[in-house]
């Protein structure tokens, strides 16, 4: 709605497109750091840069001479889009193992879930309110995530002084 309301709908082509390039960039770069990084601190450092993100959208008020703005923040989306789609099929292929085709299938179903039901609210609600509801959603989901790391954690340590 920051694009398509502010500029035109011939912008939304090419936000997207910056949106595109940005998210292969970025998840070419994730896969490396994730192979030296702790995947919670990596979720900790996307969270801090995604609170920010929610802190320009909520202060910003866009108009038409901040073209460049619209793109950097649709790159740091799609940045921040990365590092959770990333680390959550990390997360699915460690706790899954072999049988990984239902908890993707689920996965899916969800996000689709999501989409659809942030599609049904979107002419109800003005931009303020579903930066705020992205924000919470986003926040329930990490506290979620972060449970099941931890525990994941847990069980390595308990694994590794059995032994």
């Amino acid at each position: 709605s920051y694009v398509f309301c502010t500029l035109a709908i011939t912008d939304v082509g090419y936000t997207m497109v910056c949106y595109g390039i940005t998210a292969v960039v970025s998840v070419v770069t994730i896969s490396h750091v994730t192979k030296h990084i702790n995947r919670l601190a990596i979720m900790g450092a996307g969270l801090i840069f995604h609170v920010c993100l929610f802190c320009v959208l909520y202060l910003w008020k866009p108009a038409d001479d901040d073209q460049p703005v619209f793109y950097v923040m649709t790159a740091g989306w799609a940045l921040c889009d990365i590092i959770w789609t990333s680390q959550i099929y990390n997360l699915i292929a460690l706790l899954c193992g072999d049988c990984y085709e239902h908890a993707y299938n689920a996965y899916y179903m969800i996000q689709a879930a999501g989409l659809s039901v942030a599609f049904g609210y979107s002419p109800f609600l003005c931009t303020e309110t579903k930066v705020f509801v992205v924000g919470g959603t986003l926040a329930v989901g990490l506290v979620i995530y972060s449970i099941i790391e931890l525990r994941i954690q847990k069980l390595k340590k308990e694994l590794i002084s059995s032994f």
